[in-house]
């Protein structure tokens, strides 16, 4: 399990409830999670997404592109959607094997 704090990281949990990974790097609370196979995406009131390598806890790729801060991830097929307090979403084509993305789509 995972969780985001507004003290600007992000961790993984265990079953049993213990702390197992700490995700920090962004400037910002942490607003949004999504995890998918083995990486961690993370959405911050610092503007970014951050992908984030789920066993190591580095990261591995930093998004710019919101004007405000991300308040939701969401993805389908090849595809992450980022929403923001900027009233804007954004799709991301994701290349999950190298934790890369690039924005396609952007709607105000």
């Amino acid at each position: 399990a995972f969780s985001c704090s507004n003290d600007f990281t992000a961790r993984a949990w265990s079953v049993r409830g213990e702390h197992v990974q700490l995700y920090a790097g962004h400037t910002g609370g942490v607003r949004c999670g999504l995890a998918l196979g083995g990486w961690l995406w993370t959405g911050s009131d610092d503007h970014t997404i951050r992908c984030w390598d789920v066993e190591s806890g580095g990261v591995v790729r930093v998004l710019e592109g919101h004007t405000r801060g991300v308040l939701a991830l969401a993805a389908a097929s090849s595809l992450l959607f980022s929403g923001g307090d900027d009233a804007c979403i954004k799709g991301w084509r994701l290349r999950a094997s190298e934790g890369e993305a690039s924005c396609v789509l952007s709607v105000n």
